[in-house]
């Protein structure tokens, strides 16, 4: 086991592998799902979900990723919600959870590498405001710009009691403890024409809000 864990190991360049490429390079083997099977028996690999592995820590040659599953976990999808503001600054608190934004329903994950949580947005909000960060030069992530996680959060909050600009203002700063300067750091254009698309008044009012509050 230990020689097809070094084979493995020097074809693979992540400590990330979908099924594919597990079977790639596994291809000089015979009965290769039964030799998965082993590697997991062995803790060689630990199995995310259904056709996503990672190594076990044992044979990790650098960080895992854990973020760059994502998109892979449940799909289409990409980083926002409380992981994505906190990856700016926006809000104080450390987020473990995965959080995510998909078309699909929603969603959540309990693996064993941690937690992925999936909510949904109306599919014409989805594609726009989503940028491709390197977390290094081999893994790519799909994350929500600034703007589009704000907005992504105000889509999922369900609040009634917000009915003026200033009981907007607490929700920002004292219910989400929102970082004033980062805040500012909103480009107005960008959140008004992403609100658009939620279909929904409450979206664009307090876009509206939050773009008189930057001024």
């Amino acid at each position: 086991m230990l020689e097809i864990a070094q084979d493995i190991r020097n074809k693979a360049v992540n400590e990330e592998l979908d099924y594919q490429l597990l079977m790639s390079c596994l291809s000089n083997y015979k009965n290769r799902r039964n030799v998965i099977g082993r590697l997991l028996r062995s803790k060689v690999l630990i199995r995310v979900k259904k056709g996503l592995f990672v190594f076990s820590p044992r044979y990790r040659r650098k960080l895992m990723v854990r973020e760059s599953l994502a998109s892979l976990v449940y799909g289409p999808s990409y980083i926002s919600l409380e992981y994505a503001l906190g990856f700016y600054g926006l809000i104080p608190e450390r987020v473990e959870s995965i959080t995510c934004i998909t078309t699909k329903r929603n969603k959540e994950f309990q693996t064993p590498i941690g937690t992925f949580a999936y909510r949904t947005i109306p599919a014409a909000a989805y594609p726009v405001g989503i940028r491709q960060i390197y977390w290094d030069a081999t893994h790519p992530v799909l994350m929500a710009s600034l703007e589009k996680a704000i907005l992504d959060k105000f889509w999922i909050t369900r609040r009634s009691g917000i009915r003026n600009a200033k009981d907007f203002k607490d929700f920002l700063y004292q219910d989400q403890r929102f970082d004033e300067n980062v805040l500012r750091t909103v480009r107005p254009r960008v959140l008004m024409a992403c609100a658009k698309l939620y279909g929904r008044v409450r979206m664009l009012t307090w876009a509206s809000w939050l773009r008189e509050e930057l001024r």
